[in-house]
């Protein structure tokens, strides 16, 4: 039961965390990046309700989807935060990414994944 509840309550944030490949995008690119951005986005969101369903359900496989998720999440808000700032200040700081890689690694990342291996006897 505390399984199910967890994969659910992750779910706002995993979404917060897929933002960051439009946002990145679309400051990089304009509108038109923006666009294929949100349309590469759709496909995650698919990916994180096919790999939350599984995770629910205590499906085989579905811990091996759930690194894949985690690693693009990570990704993602990093993205998010580097391409909100790059909208902010207009230029890209390649020392602040270490820096949010390793916030969001120990701060999301390694958190879950912990809790994704203690419940991996479910599966």
């Amino acid at each position: 039961m505390w399984f199910k509840v967890f994969v659910l309550l992750r779910l706002p944030i995993g979404i917060i965390c897929l933002l960051g490949y439009p946002a990145m995008l679309g400051a990089w690119g304009g509108p038109q990046m923006a666009f294929l951005g949100g349309v590469f986005v759709v496909g995650l969101y698919v990916f994180l309700a096919f790999t939350s369903i599984r995770l629910v359900w205590l499906l085989r496989g579905a811990l091996t989807l759930a690194v894949w998720l985690l690693a693009l999440e990570t990704v993602g808000a990093v993205m998010l935060v580097m391409g909100g700032d790059y909208m902010a200040t207009q230029r890209f700081d390649p020392h602040l990414a270490p820096g949010v890689a390793s916030i969001v690694t120990v701060g999301w990342t390694l958190p879950n994944a912990l809790l994704f291996y203690k419940a991996r006897k479910l599966f």
